[in-house]
């Protein structure tokens, strides 16, 4: 055996080389009259004031806890049991963002439809998707919000040819009043300048 094992015994053991050399070898007893394999870890003291400072700044910049716990090398469980009230005030703050950031697009979504179905109506075309892309922005992503709305007010309109797609039953209440308010300014605009709405009465 070579001396760089030796050291290597000696090191993973914690004995001393002149004691492995001369047979006098007392491994140390753990739990069950086991030798230990190797040293237990010391786990990592927990910096509450760090912890809760960085709560309360992520109240005012707009981060969540997953964020916070991220850059704090912790896990969501230490957040919450440091500080509870903290916890759940950021957890509540990011689910008001995310309702926020759903209204506005949801709400830009109506508003983009309502414009691109009075650009069609002007032009005396159909409300379907081919034409929609003809007005040079694109097509709508089937299960995206614009196709749902899109698919709402060509039904409310009186296009039987429209099909409902799935995800306007996703939209709510709030959200489908909007869409009707559209389709009755389309309607009230159309019958003003005396154009036809070409629909498909079915």
């Amino acid at each position: 055996m070579s001396l760089d094992q030796l050291l290597d015994i000696c090191a993973a053991d914690g004995l001393e080389l002149a004691d492995l050399l001369q047979g006098r070898v007392v491994r140390p007893v753990g739990a069950g009259g086991m030798a230990p394999t190797r040293p237990r870890c010391r786990a990592n003291n927990v910096d509450h004031d760090a912890i809760r400072a960085a709560l309360q700044a992520a109240l005012v910049d707009g981060r969540s806890v997953s964020e916070v716990a991220k850059e704090l090398r912790v896990d969501l469980s230490t957040l919450l049991r440091v500080d509870r009230d903290l916890y759940v005030a950021v957890r509540n703050a990011a689910a008001d963002r995310r309702a926020q950031e759903e209204e506005r697009r949801h709400l830009a979504a109506i508003d983009q439809v309502e414009n691109m179905a009075r650009a069609l109506v002007h032009q005396r075309k159909r409300l379907t998707h081919r034409n929609v892309r003809s007005l040079g922005n694109g097509s709508f992503m089937p299960s995206g919000v614009e196709a749902a709305v899109f698919g709402v007010m060509r039904f409310g309109l009186g296009d039987r040819s429209a099909r409902l797609p799935a995800t306007a039953t996703r939209l709510g209440p709030r959200y489908i009043r909007r869409i009707h308010e559209a389709i009755a300014r389309l309607r009230a605009e159309a019958e003003g300048d005396q154009l036809q709405l070409h629909l498909d009465p079915g």
